[in-house]
């Protein structure tokens, strides 16, 4: 999968940057692995499971410049 132009990157608009266990990084390589994609949407993805389960959920889709 190559990366997105510039512009076109997924309404991605936050870097987060932090440690993790071992274990975390070993299993999320091996979805990484498994499903052939980049890390950092396997771990958007668990991000977004995670805050869902609790309870949180993204902004509402904004229709801009449609009536």
């Amino acid at each position: 999968m190559a990366r997105p132009r510039k512009g076109e990157e997924k309404h991605a608009t936050e870097r987060l940057a932090f440690r993790v266990p071992a274990w975390i990084r070993v299993g999320l390589d091996r979805l990484v692995a498994e499903r052939s994609v980049p890390l950092s949407d396997v771990a958007n993805e668990a991000f977004t499971a995670y805050l869902k389960r609790h309870g949180i959920k993204p902004p509402p889709e904004t229709t801009k410049g449609r009536r």
